[in-house]
């Protein structure tokens, strides 16, 4: 009788944890569920940014890679045609990331002041470009989820958030002809509409 009682109550308890167990995977999934539906501008990206050398010579080419980074675990809708990006790269409306190079030593404080060295010609004849629609940045990822009107009506793509530039001087304007880095200090400044611009400093020796 006592085995059987025991018996009965073990069983009962295997069955409560089995039914606790089960509440708690379905909270879990909503929750996860909810989350994954959340589309914020709130979030906390930045920018990373790599370039070959601080320290150059006239001749040799600084190499840039900037990627917009997403290390949260939100959707990061990202601002369009926002008008204080400055320096994004021609025939690319789809990369929300702008790159320009000021000669001496420019930070936020005073890079109102400075004047911009265009890295990119004034006149470039582009293929046709599909109107953006919306763009947000996937989360742990700089992969860029991009809804664009195509051809056949509404089109998606995703697309690394990142820019390869090489950097061998600057376009004058008006006009398009490319000016050799000369020796002495350039910022190179990187922005994006999720973060605050990021400054780097080259010496051209």
């Amino acid at each position: 009788m006592n085995f059987q009682r025991r018996l009965f109550i073990l069983v009962i308890i295997v069955a409560l944890a089995i039914g606790v167990g089960y509440a708690l995977i379905y909270a879990s999934i909503e929750m996860n569920s909810n989350e994954g539906e959340t589309v914020t501008s709130g979030g906390t990206a930045y920018v990373e940014v790599y370039v070959n050398s601080t320290v150059t010579s006239t001749s040799v080419p600084i190499l840039l890679k900037a990627a917009l980074v997403n290390p949260s675990r939100h959707f990061l809708k990202v601002r369009l045609n926002d008008s204080n990006l400055l320096g994004r790269a021609p025939c690319n409306n789809y990369i929300p990331i702008g790159i320009v190079m000021y000669r001496g030593i420019v930070a936020l404080s005073n890079v109102s002041n400075a004047t911009m060295l265009p890295l990119y010609p004034p006149i470039v004849f582009c293929p046709f470009e599909f109107p953006v629609l919306n763009e947000t940045l996937l989360p742990h990822s700089c992969l860029l989820n991009v809804t664009y009107k195509g051809l056949n009506g509404i089109a998606y793509k995703v697309i690394n958030a990142s820019l390869n530039v090489v950097i061998k001087g600057y376009y004058t304007i008006p006009g398009d002809k490319l000016n050799p880095l000369s020796p002495g200090f350039y910022t190179i400044e990187v922005s994006t509409p999720l973060t605050s611009p990021v400054f780097v400093y080259i010496h051209v020796e």
